[in-house]
């Protein structure tokens, strides 16, 4: 008998307190649930903004068209050739009083250049009354996504469009 008086003791008492510990016990659920959330939600947006800076950093780092340490070579060994044919062309003009061709350029002695090609790259002279512009034509069919780049009286090397 005093075990049944015991139970229905117990009973009312946990009916009395369980809705109200229950109410607290929810309500400490959500806010500790909206802290991790919102945690979550900061972490998220902190990877994401890296991810996008990693990646804009790379594209702009593989924007020459460079994909290998070889390729980065031969496109700087091509912007070096056209600054030469640059430099050439500015001496020959301050001596003859214009432009030459790459054929005049290396007869007069005012360019040294063996090659006229670099890893298939191939090199060309525009002249036009006021100037220049020394073109390295990429060999698309043998390296494709490679890009022409040229110089002009300004000595920038630059990407020319196809």
């Amino acid at each position: 008998m005093l075990s049944v008086a015991f139970r229905l003791i117990f009973v009312a008492r946990m009916e009395q307190v369980l809705p109200q510990n229950v109410a607290e016990s929810i309500q400490g659920l959500k806010s500790r649930g909206e802290v991790r959330m919102k945690g979550m939600l900061g972490i998220l947006v902190v990877a994401l903004i890296a991810l996008l800076a990693y990646s804009f950093y790379f594209s702009k780092a593989r924007s020459d068209g460079a994909g290998t340490p070889a390729q980065t070579i031969n496109i700087v060994g091509v912007k070096n050739d056209l600054i030469a044919l640059a430099q050439a062309e500015r001496g020959y003009q301050a001596e003859h009083g214009g432009f030459a061709s790459l054929d005049d350029l290396t007869s007069s002695g005012a360019l040294t250049m063996q090659n006229r090609s670099r890893q298939g790259y191939t090199y060309e002279i525009e002249n036009t009354s006021t100037g220049f512009r020394a073109v390295a034509h990429c060999p698309a069919a043998t390296n494709p996504g490679c890009a022409d780049y040229f110089v002009d009286q300004t000595m920038e090397v630059q990407t020319a469009s196809k």
